[in-house]
């Protein structure tokens, strides 16, 4: 057993890993100080122009977080191969970023924008669609913070064998973001994510060389000559290692045969309809993803709209590097597990691997000490920036728009700050109640709330379509989501929900509502709506006059791409069917197809963002 003694040394990288988040603010907080005194206090704190490099990194930190770290591990652990979607799931991320970013970065430059809801301010003017909006895009994000908050205790309580305990590791993510905020506001939050993303894609390319190198790969795992086979007992107390037994005894003698993968037989099950459908809703959701108030910023940021393009093609690239590594560990330890230690084997995926290389030797121990590092760094990084996020929306579109219009500068600030300190008790209190191999589940209904925002915003940017379709639209969205949660939780498996989640009946009655209403009564809102900030109200022709410079993307890959993910998934097997026999390397047929045509279709991604090409305009402001 792995004596707290013995794991010293790890406390001295994530000491040293503290310490250096501690300058990192107080950089930021000189930097945030100089740029005050030439722009205003919230835009110093909530705002930014970044180069290229650093936009990618905080933009890959904050994408990739706990839900990659220890959720995609755990539902591997759990579910098997159907984890794999993840893969097109991180594609349609990229995906939906080259739909909205364009656009969306455009006039953001040319209008000066700073909440991530100014679009919808600017297009429409209308307090209650915007005050919508704002709630669509902020209520998912104290799920995606919980996540982030019980991911980091469940990390950094197993690598520490349960001495730091569980609401101790949230306090103390807590403490980091609310410190971190204060002093440097945006500029903590992009420079500590360059230093995550070092680690975080130091973490994907090393941990799995050490799952393969000691366990196996899944093609070696899942042969008919697999020799890692062995048989042990079940029959542990806390702190002992398994005792192997002999061949031939039976399961209730508390022996059974492990470390292969057909000893797991439920992971070559194939997928019944719900979770095909599970799979499909959820790959789905993640269309929305750029909604996020912190994804918005990070379009805002960007020093130009070279470097958001540049951006664009690293997220095309990055689905098999961010989800690969969890996957694999996640089955791995799955197979394997039988020989470990009781406190391992009851610990998360991640951990509990982490803590058995970690056995193996003084080098292994080192790189995965910086590993656990870059496994809280992703989590850390993704929860300060979604806080942010939250924290902007709401101090701007609420407070300053809707509560006091003739708020100061500091004061929206401090209101900022507010909402970052009640996000930060919100999460700590719900992680309570959430477990990591839940995070698909929640990242499901996450996305489906912030999906109610995107027909004003697609609506928005492509059609000329009045605020009263698009208010319509959501409220008839928002009233058939309660009226179908209702449904879910008083029929025990009803079959309205049992193949289509709740939250997306509402999202199709908001699309068919918003189109309808158009349909039927197409007032373009064509009044004088002229603002202080903006002037006459942004509009579609105006739109178009804006993009006339830039040669947009190749949109047609979008639908493509959609089309190709939706054929990828195991619609075409029968349901429970034993996988094993026609497997390659150990992976089943239909899991392979779905990895080769992520491929491909990641690929067609590239390609669509690098038709995208932008004006040189600069954006004005302290560049970092």
């Amino acid at each position: 057993m792995v004596e707290q003694s013995e794991n010293v040394p790890l406390y001295i990288v994530m000491g040293t890993y503290l310490l250096l988040l501690l300058s990192v603010g107080i950089f930021a907080y000189r930097a945030k100080r100089v740029e005050t005194t030439a722009v205003s206090a919230s835009a110093a704190h909530f705002g930014g122009s970044y180069n290229p490099v650093f936009l990618i990194l905080t933009t890959l930190a904050s994408i990739y977080s706990g839900y990659t770290v220890t959720g995609i591990p755990a539902e591997a652990y759990r579910d098997g191969f159907t984890s794999l979607r993840w893969l097109p799931g991180a594609l349609v991320i990229a995906l939906a970023h080259l739909l909205f970013a364009p656009r969306l970065r455009r006039i953001a430059v040319e209008r000066s924008y700073m909440s991530p809801n100014d679009f919808i301010k600017d297009r429409f003017r209308s307090p209650l669609l915007t005050l919508m909006c704002t709630v669509f895009m902020c209520v998912p994000q104290v799920f995606y913070s919980t996540a982030q908050f019980a991911s980091f205790a469940s990390t950094l309580s197993g690598l520490t064998l349960g001495a730091v305990d569980l609401w101790v590791a949230r306090a103390m993510l807590g403490g980091i973001i609310l410190l971190l905020e204060l002093t440097g506001g945006m500029k903590s939050v992009v420079l500590s994510d360059v230093i995550q993303a070092f680690l975080m894609i130091a973490g994907f390319v090393l941990l799995p060389s050490f799952v393969m190198g000691y366990y196996g790969s899944f093609g070696s795992l899942g042969s008919e000559f697999c020799s890692n086979c062995f048989y042990v007992s079940t029959n542990l107390t806390a702190g002992e290692c398994p005792a192997t037994c002999e061949a031939g005894f039976a399961v209730a003698d508390h022996c059974q045969l492990s470390g292969c993968l057909p000893q797991v037989p439920q992971l070559y099950d194939y997928p019944d309809w719900t979770k095909r459908c599970e799979m499909l809703f959820f790959i789905g959701g993640l269309l929305f993803f750029p909604l996020n108030p912190h994804m918005v910023q990070r379009i805002y940021i960007a020093r130009n709209d070279q470097g958001f393009r540049l951006v664009l093609m690293v997220l095309f690239v990055m689905p098999f590097l961010a989800a690969m590594p969890g996957i694999i560990t996640g089955i791995a330890k799955k197979t394997v597990e039988g020989k470990w230690p009781l406190s391992s084997q009851k610990s998360t995926a991640f951990a509990g691997m982490c803590v058995e290389i970690m056995r193996k030797g003084a080098f292994e121990y080192g790189v995965v000490s910086v590993l656990n590092c870059a496994a809280l760094a992703a989590i850390m990084s993704t929860a300060d920036s979604v806080i942010l996020g939250v924290s902007s929306t709401v101090s701007f579109d609420v407070f300053r728009d809707i509560l006091r219009p003739q708020a100061t500068e500091k004061e929206i600030v401090r209101v900022g700050l507010m909402v970052s300190a009640i996000m930060v008790i919100a999460s700590f209190v719900y992680g309570f109640y959430l477990v990591p191999a839940d995070f698909g589940t929640f990242l499901t209904i996450q996305n489906g709330l912030l999906g109610q925002a995107a027909p004003a915003y697609l609506a928005g940017l492509w059609m000329n379509v009045s605020a009263r379709s698009v208010t319509i639209g959501c409220s008839a969205g928002l009233s058939v989501f309660a009226i179908m949660f209702i449904y879910s939780k008083s029929v025990d498996d009803g079959v309205l929900v049992r193949y289509v989640p709740d939250i997306f009946w509402g999202l199709g009655a908001n699309i068919i509502v918003l189109f309808g209403c158009h349909c039927i009564s197409p007032d373009h809102d064509s009044g004088d709506d002229s603002n202080q900030r903006w002037g006459s109200r942004l509009t579609q022709p105006r739109i178009a006059e804006l993009m006339e410079d830039t040669q947009e993307p190749s949109y047609w890959v979008v639908p493509v791409i959609l089309i190709g993910i939706v054929l990828a998934l195991p619609w075409w097997g029968a349901s429970g069917d034993d996988m094993s026999a026609g497997a390659i390397d150990g992976i089943p047929e239909w899991a392979v197809f779905l990895m080769v045509m992520t491929g491909v279709l990641c690929a067609l991604g590239v390609y669509g963002a690098w038709t995208w090409i932008p004006i040189n305009v600069a954006k004005k402001g302290q560049s970092i």
